[in-house]
Protein backbone atom coordinates (compact mmCIF):
# COMPACT_ATOMS: atom_id res chain seq x y z
CA UNK A 1 0.00 0.00 0.00
CA UNK A 2 1.17 3.43 -0.73
CA UNK A 3 2.76 5.20 2.49
CA UNK A 4 0.91 8.10 1.59
CA UNK A 5 -2.31 6.31 1.79
CA UNK A 6 -1.33 4.89 5.28
CA UNK A 7 -0.46 7.91 6.57
CA UNK A 8 -3.89 9.15 5.36
CA UNK A 9 -5.24 6.10 7.49
CA UNK A 10 -3.73 7.63 10.58
CA UNK A 11 -6.86 10.32 11.05
CA UNK A 12 -8.50 7.21 12.00
CA UNK A 13 -5.95 5.62 14.85
CA UNK A 14 -4.24 9.11 15.60
CA UNK A 15 -1.54 7.55 17.89
CA UNK A 16 0.07 5.78 14.91
CA UNK A 17 1.31 8.93 13.05
CA UNK A 18 4.55 8.64 15.06
CA UNK A 19 5.59 5.64 14.00
CA UNK A 20 6.19 6.83 10.36
CA UNK A 21 8.73 9.31 10.96
CA UNK A 22 11.71 9.19 8.38
CA UNK A 23 14.25 9.03 11.61
CA UNK A 24 12.48 5.62 12.08
CA UNK A 25 14.15 4.75 8.60
CA UNK A 26 13.07 0.71 8.45
CA UNK A 27 11.07 0.59 11.23
CA UNK A 28 8.58 3.19 9.62
CA UNK A 29 8.38 1.49 6.85
CA UNK A 30 7.59 -1.94 8.71
CA UNK A 31 4.81 0.27 10.38
CA UNK A 32 3.56 1.57 7.32
CA UNK A 33 3.10 -1.87 5.63
CA UNK A 34 1.81 -3.04 9.25
CA UNK A 35 -1.04 -1.09 9.01
CA UNK A 36 -1.67 -0.89 5.08
CA UNK A 37 -2.03 -4.44 5.74
CA UNK A 38 -4.69 -4.26 8.57
CA UNK A 39 -6.48 -1.57 6.01
CA UNK A 40 -6.77 -4.62 3.32
CA UNK A 41 -7.68 -7.29 5.87
CA UNK A 42 -10.44 -4.90 7.26
CA UNK A 43 -11.60 -3.76 4.09
CA UNK A 44 -10.58 -6.89 1.81
CA UNK A 45 -9.43 -4.01 -0.63
CA UNK A 46 -6.20 -2.59 -1.51
CA UNK A 47 -4.43 0.95 -1.71
CA UNK A 48 -6.71 3.74 -2.08
CA UNK A 49 -9.60 1.90 -2.39
CA UNK A 50 -9.40 0.61 1.44
CA UNK A 51 -8.80 4.17 2.51
CA UNK A 52 -12.36 5.00 1.01
CA UNK A 53 -14.12 2.34 2.16
CA UNK A 54 -13.12 3.53 5.48
CA UNK A 55 -14.04 6.95 5.25
CA UNK A 56 -17.20 6.33 4.32
CA UNK A 57 -18.19 3.90 6.65
CA UNK A 58 -17.97 4.62 10.35
CA UNK A 59 -18.29 0.85 11.39
CA UNK A 60 -15.09 0.10 8.91
CA UNK A 61 -13.43 2.73 10.57
CA UNK A 62 -13.84 1.50 13.90
CA UNK A 63 -12.88 -2.12 13.10
CA UNK A 64 -9.79 -0.55 11.29
CA UNK A 65 -9.21 1.30 14.51
CA UNK A 66 -9.40 -1.59 16.70
CA UNK A 67 -7.29 -3.79 14.61
CA UNK A 68 -4.64 -1.45 14.38
CA UNK A 69 -4.47 -1.13 17.93
CA UNK A 70 -4.50 -5.09 18.61
CA UNK A 71 -2.16 -5.78 16.03
CA UNK A 72 1.04 -6.67 17.88
CA UNK A 73 3.68 -4.83 15.98
CA UNK A 74 2.23 -1.50 16.09
CA UNK A 75 1.49 -2.01 19.82
CA UNK A 76 5.05 -2.88 20.23
CA UNK A 77 5.76 0.00 18.69
CA UNK A 78 3.71 2.46 20.44
CA UNK A 79 4.73 0.91 23.50
CA UNK A 80 8.83 1.10 23.09
CA UNK A 81 8.09 5.23 21.52
CA UNK A 82 6.33 6.13 25.32
CA UNK A 83 8.85 4.40 27.45
CA UNK A 84 11.59 5.67 25.35
CA UNK A 85 10.10 9.08 25.84
CA UNK A 86 9.70 8.55 29.50
CA UNK A 87 12.99 7.36 29.72
CA UNK A 88 14.24 10.52 27.82
CA UNK A 89 12.64 12.74 30.06
CA UNK A 90 14.17 11.02 33.23
CA UNK A 91 17.17 12.22 32.37
CA UNK A 92 16.65 15.59 32.45
CA UNK A 93 14.79 15.53 35.89
CA UNK A 94 15.20 12.06 37.52
CA UNK A 95 14.26 13.77 41.21
CA UNK A 96 10.60 14.32 40.48
CA UNK A 97 10.63 11.25 38.84
CA UNK A 98 12.06 9.83 41.62
CA UNK A 99 9.42 11.35 44.33
CA UNK A 100 6.27 9.87 42.11
CA UNK A 101 7.75 6.60 41.67
CA UNK A 102 8.56 6.34 45.60
CA UNK A 103 5.33 7.52 46.02
CA UNK A 104 3.18 5.14 44.01
CA UNK A 105 5.84 2.23 45.62
CA UNK A 106 5.26 3.13 49.47
CA UNK A 107 2.08 4.04 49.78
CA UNK A 108 -0.82 1.94 46.63
CA UNK A 109 -0.37 -1.30 48.46
CA UNK A 110 -1.55 0.74 51.72
CA UNK A 111 -4.09 2.69 49.94
CA UNK A 112 -5.22 -1.26 47.96
CA UNK A 113 -5.34 -2.46 52.18
CA UNK A 114 -7.48 0.26 52.65
CA UNK A 115 -9.92 -0.25 49.91
CA UNK A 116 -10.34 -4.07 50.67
CA UNK A 117 -10.96 -3.46 54.11
CA UNK A 118 -13.66 -0.34 52.77
CA UNK A 119 -14.94 -2.67 50.50
CA UNK A 120 -15.53 -5.58 53.19
CA UNK A 121 -17.43 -2.90 55.57
CA UNK A 122 -19.40 -1.95 52.85
CA UNK A 123 -20.31 -5.37 51.84
CA UNK A 124 -21.35 -6.43 56.06
CA UNK A 125 -23.15 -2.70 56.67
CA UNK A 126 -25.61 -2.39 53.35
CA UNK A 127 -26.23 -6.51 53.62
CA UNK A 128 -29.33 -5.61 52.35
CA UNK A 129 -28.68 -3.22 49.90
CA UNK A 130 -27.51 -5.50 46.84
CA UNK A 131 -27.11 -2.72 43.91
CA UNK A 132 -25.51 -0.24 46.16
CA UNK A 133 -23.28 -2.77 47.43
CA UNK A 134 -22.49 -3.61 43.87
CA UNK A 135 -21.72 0.47 42.88
CA UNK A 136 -19.40 0.25 45.62
CA UNK A 137 -17.29 -2.42 44.88
CA UNK A 138 -17.09 -1.96 41.82
CA UNK A 139 -15.77 1.65 42.35
CA UNK A 140 -13.67 0.01 44.71
CA UNK A 141 -12.00 -2.88 42.56
CA UNK A 142 -11.70 0.10 39.77
CA UNK A 143 -9.28 2.24 41.43
CA UNK A 144 -7.45 -1.43 43.19
CA UNK A 145 -6.97 -2.09 39.32
CA UNK A 146 -5.55 1.73 38.88
CA UNK A 147 -3.11 1.59 42.25
CA UNK A 148 -1.73 -1.63 41.20
CA UNK A 149 -1.50 -1.12 37.43
CA UNK A 150 0.29 2.12 38.66
CA UNK A 151 3.06 -0.14 40.62
CA UNK A 152 3.59 -1.83 37.56
CA UNK A 153 4.08 0.65 35.29
CA UNK A 154 6.84 2.01 37.90
CA UNK A 155 8.54 -0.86 38.20
CA UNK A 156 8.68 -1.59 34.13
CA UNK A 157 10.09 1.81 33.84
CA UNK A 158 12.89 0.91 36.20
CA UNK A 159 13.53 -2.32 35.96
CA UNK A 160 12.63 -3.03 32.17
CA UNK A 161 9.73 -3.87 30.61
CA UNK A 162 9.37 -7.34 28.54
CA UNK A 163 9.08 -5.67 25.48
CA UNK A 164 12.37 -3.82 26.40
CA UNK A 165 14.08 -6.55 27.42
CA UNK A 166 13.15 -8.25 24.00
CA UNK A 167 14.43 -5.45 22.04
CA UNK A 168 17.75 -5.22 23.77
CA UNK A 169 18.15 -9.13 23.21
CA UNK A 170 18.01 -8.76 19.78
CA UNK A 171 19.98 -5.95 18.81
CA UNK A 172 22.58 -7.59 21.24
CA UNK A 173 22.31 -10.76 19.62
CA UNK A 174 22.82 -8.77 16.35
CA UNK A 175 25.73 -7.20 17.29
CA UNK A 176 27.52 -10.81 17.43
Amino acid sequence: MDPLTVIGLAKYVPDIIGLFSKKRGKDAQKAIEAVGQVAEAVTGKTGSEAEAAIASDPNLAYQFQLAVMADSHVQAQLDLENLQSARATYQVNPSQVNKVADSIMTYNLVIVFLLVIINIAATIHLEDNGPLIAIVSNFIGIAIQALLNERQAVTGFFLGSSLGSKLKHKVNNNDR
